[in-house]
This record gives C-alpha cells, structure tokens and sequence, in this order.
C-alpha cells in the first residue's frame, strides 16, 4: 500500500486528485498506474513479488500536475503466508464419550485471520 501527505502548498486551488506512476528499479521509464486517485493512499496491484519498483505521486489542481514525490525503492511481496503450527493440543476434561482439546494459537497468523482449525484424530490401534 502507498500512502502519502497532502501537500504543504496546493497552488493557490484545491487538490482534485493525483497521479500516480511506478517504474522497476531497473527500467528509467515511468508508467502510469492510476490517473485520478481521490484519496491518499492506493494499493498497487499486478506487482511482480521480488521485483525492486519505485513509485510516484504527483498532485492535480485546476492549473495543472504538480511536481512528483517519489517513493523509496522497495521490492514487491506476497502479502500473505500460511500461518505457524498452533501449540500443542492438551486433552483436558475427559468424560466417557468426550474429551476438551485446547492449544495456543500459532506465533504468526501469516499476516491474516485465522478462520478455522483442523482438528484430526487417530485411535490408538491404528498406526
């Protein structure tokens, strides 16, 4: 996600939206990404994971574009992973016909929530 502050001088009229564009680090030209972002902030999308890309935003008023701010380089990545192994299971308040089963939740959630778990079984003879 990109992110960025109003300007400090919007040209004497009011920002109407920006421009953004990004280039890989290894190309000098600049393509266009959005043309009329009305917030400050934009996802960038259809981005290669490991390639280096800069960005730019430039600001538009009634009079016209005005100079870009250009992003650090940085390297696209998959946003999200497959979460870590939960703790591990603890049979507790067993009865006749049930058992309690509780564990940890995993150190990392893989940047996401976690929507369930999988909980399996095995009886004792099986191997």
């Amino acid at each position: 996600d990109l992110w960025w502050d109003v300007p400090d001088n919007d040209g004497c009229a009011a920002i109407a939206h920006y421009v953004i564009e990004k280039r890989e680090t290894s190309r000098i030209s600049w393509a266009l990404v959005e043309d009329k972002c009305e917030g400050n902030s934009y996802t960038a999308t259809k981005l290669i994971a490991g390639n280096e890309y800069q960005f730019r935003v430039s600001a538009v008023n009634k009079f016209g574009v005005g100079r870009p701010l250009d992003s650090e380089p940085v390297i696209a990545q998959i946003q999200y992973t497959i979460p870590d192994a939960p703790g591990t299971p603890d049979a507790t308040h067993v009865t006749g016909d049930s058992i309690t089963v509780t564990w940890t939740r995993p150190k990392s959630d893989g940047k996401s929530e976690i929507q369930h778990y999988i909980l399996e079984r095995r009886d004792r003879k099986s191997t």
